[in-house]
């Protein structure tokens, strides 16, 4: 449910993913190793979809394989291999499709949330630890209109968006220094930083503040409305009524004054949910299982979406539809 939040797509993913941890799971409780060619050739499918279907989830079944590789070649030796075959099959379509679709890459800067959030950190609380050479890096690798005062704990959008990538990429080397160099000044900072933009996901929290909300539900509705959409977007009168009252008492404070139904949309419970199941395997014994109950966990966090994903889906609809008016869609 927590990977199912903001497209269609994205229900897909959440199906693909199911059916991997079922089969996975099925794998691995065999009690003798017994043929399972089919057993095999779904997994690589349906890991496959799972990839395709939401990109980033390849880095979460890339830090299971090295798990495995690093401690499980014995227990785990078809597993490993269709994990192999799935990181190898997702990277060789995707190249395809790209090289057919004359697609360009997409922005590095969706990956660099943490240490953006951390360099954000030291220069909104710690800007004297900065020597004058780092800050002339920093100031290059953002926009001019970047303000260090609208660093937010909770959420990395506000300074990741104002991120030039090409200028890091021209210098990698040199950033790589500086960010080592920062973390060993100031390791507190990164460690805050670090925690902060975690917590939110983690914590079982009762009150939506600006950010959670925004991180947790689609709070900001008017504004992104009048914002970002411009009047392209058409909604249907269809289900009017319905709509309006989940925007009252569901995506503006995600639920709260509905009991037991607020705690859905809390990926605290969520997450500790997937935490219980793991903690479950290793007190029974059951290894093996274990270590399929770890994907889960691994893929959470870079797989959530951070829960602002009706506003980006009707966004990206509404994009849509002002490209094919001609329209320039300013956010």
């Amino acid at each position: 449910m927590i990977f199912a939040c903001a497209a269609t797509k994205d229900v897909l993913f959440a199906g693909a993913f199911t059916w991997m941890m079922a089969l996975a799971m099925e794998m691995v409780s065999q009690k003798q190793d017994v043929k399972c060619g089919r057993k095999c050739a779904a997994l690589l499918l349906c890991g496959t979809l799972s990839c395709l279907l939401r990109n980033n989830m390849i880095y979460a079944l890339a830090v299971w394989l090295v798990w495995m590789l690093a401690y499980s070649r014995r227990r785990f030796g078809k597993l490993t291999l269709v994990a192999l075959a799935i990181v190898a099959l997702t990277l060789g379509v995707n190249k395809t499709l790209q090289w057919s679709t004359n697609a360009q890459d997409g922005d590095a800067r969706e990956m660099l949330s943490m240490p953006i959030q951390q360099i954000a950190r030291v220069c909104s609380r710690k800007p004297e630890c900065i020597e004058p050479d780092e800050r002339a890096l920093i100031d290059a690798a953002f926009s001019e209109t970047i303000r260090w005062s609208d660093y937010d704990p909770t959420i990395s959008d506000l300074i990741k968006d104002r991120l030039n990538t090409e200028t890091v990429k021209k210098n990698l080397s040199r950033y790589i220094e500086m960010y080592i160099a920062l973390a060993r000044r100031c390791p507190n900072v990164f460690l805050d930083a670090a925690v902060e933009l975690t917590l939110p996901y983690i914590y079982p929290y009762h009150r939506y503040d600006w950010s959670r909300a925004l991180i947790e539900t689609q709070t900001k509705y008017a504004e992104f409305e009048d914002a970002a959409w411009k009047g392209c977007l058409e909604e249907s009168a269809r289900f009017r009524r319905v709509r309006n009252w989940l925007a009252e008492h569901f995506w503006t404070d995600g639920a709260d004054g509905i009991p037991v139904v607020r705690w859905l949309f809390n990926t605290g419970l969520m997450a500790w949910l997937m935490l219980f199941f793991v903690l479950r395997e290793a007190y029974a014994g059951r290894y093996r299982r274990l270590e399929v109950c770890l994907l889960p966990v691994l893929a959470a966090r870079p797989l959530q979406q951070e829960n602002d994903g009706y506003a980006k889906m009707e966004q990206n609809r509404q994009n849509d539809r002002c490209s094919e008016k001609g329209i320039k869609n300013e956010t």
